[in-house]
């Protein structure tokens, strides 16, 4: 890798490019192919902040924006940016039962136009595991492969069919 002289908070690999979060308030996402040359940047328009990032397999950039406590979700094609970042909606809300929690956690889901798609991620930003729902459902803090996750601080995204997303912090104990 090459050293840019630059200062971060997260770096992301994706088609041999290193995406960096970085402490810019007009482009807070600047992006260099492996020789170390700047081929584009995210507006703060799209990304006010940005602290951590991850790509999920569908190819979507997650950003984290720690100051804000918000989650936002970037539609990337081969033609770069299409489109916003999600926010979480004024009137969209996940809601956990308790917070913290130990065993299991109800979480209610408003606002949203259909069936939601929930993403519970780490605090790294890795996928633990993925449920569908209406309006509620419950979370027995398991993984994917059925095995309980550790105590820790984890992210619930939720987004429904028209792509709007809302997310929430939750504390297991």
């Amino acid at each position: 890798m090459v050293d840019l002289g630059i200062d971060f908070y997260d770096i992301a690999f994706k088609d041999n490019q290193i995406w960096y979060a970085v402490e810019d308030p007009s482009e807070p996402i600047q992006v260099f192919n492996n020789a170390g040359t700047r081929v584009f940047s995210i507006s703060s328009s799209i990304v006010p902040r940005a602290h951590g990032m991850t790509f999920d397999d569908l190819g979507y950039l997650w950003v984290s924006d720690a100051d804000a406590d918000l989650i936002y979700q970037v539609d990337l094609n081969s033609t770069g940016i299409s489109g916003q970042g999600s926010s979480p909606l004024e009137h969209a809300a996940v809601t956990p039962s308790c917070n913290p929690f130990s065993s299991s956690v109800s979480i209610r889901l408003t606002g949203f136009g259909g069936p939601v798609s929930i993403m519970v991620m780490d605090i790294s930003g890795r996928i633990v595991t993925e449920l569908e729902a209406e309006d509620q459902l419950v979370w027995n803090g398991t993984d994917r492969s059925g095995a309980q996750v550790p105590s820790g601080a984890y992210l619930i995204v939720a987004t429904d069919d028209s792509g709007n997303c809302c997310s929430s912090r939750l504390i297991r104990l």
